[in-house]
């Protein structure tokens, strides 16, 4: 059985997004106010569709250099629980691609990636058709960072 994944790209990495997910993609110019006071995750916040959105630099919350500053955002927004929609900030769309459940796997936890949730962040990859590594996202991580124990209780069990 194959899921529609949107691939995108932060640096080098192509990242995969259940479109079950996403509320809505934009390639536009935005204008984007910065908040004092946010996690350095938040570059500001955007008006997109008649909604005002938080919106996070995927480059830095996934601990890289932060975005190069153009003229033109490539912003996927989503609603990450009830009542908040965020939104995020990808260096490029690629475009969808059908991605078979059996061929992802657990992604490997040994790469210092605890720190920030990024285990959970990006908890599975697969291979794409042209052989890249995908590491596919679970969008209900995006704005938590503090690290979170199994043993208490935040954490979903299968």
């Amino acid at each position: 059985m194959n899921t529609e994944y949107l691939i995108a790209r932060i640096g080098k990495i192509k990242i995969g997004i259940d479109c079950h997910d996403i509320l809505n993609v934009y390639r536009q110019k935005l204008k984007i106010t910065p908040v004092s006071n946010q996690d350095p995750i938040y570059i500001g916040i955007t008006s997109l569709a008649g909604n005002t959105l938080p919106v996070i630099d995927l480059r830095i919350r996934a601990r890289l250099e932060p975005a190069a500053a153009t003229d033109t955002h490539h912003i996927i927004t989503f609603q990450t629980s009830m009542t908040l929609q965020l939104a995020i900030l990808v260096d490029d769309i690629i475009g969808m691609e059908g991605i078979n459940l059996n061929n992802t796997q657990k992604a490997n936890s040994n790469l210092h990636n605890k720190n920030y949730n990024l285990n959970l962040l990006f908890p599975t990859i697969a291979i794409l058709k042209d052989k890249s590594l995908l590491h596919i996202i679970d969008s209900t991580y995006l704005d938590k960072l503090e690290p979170i124990a199994e043993d208490s209780g935040e954490l979903e069990m299968f």
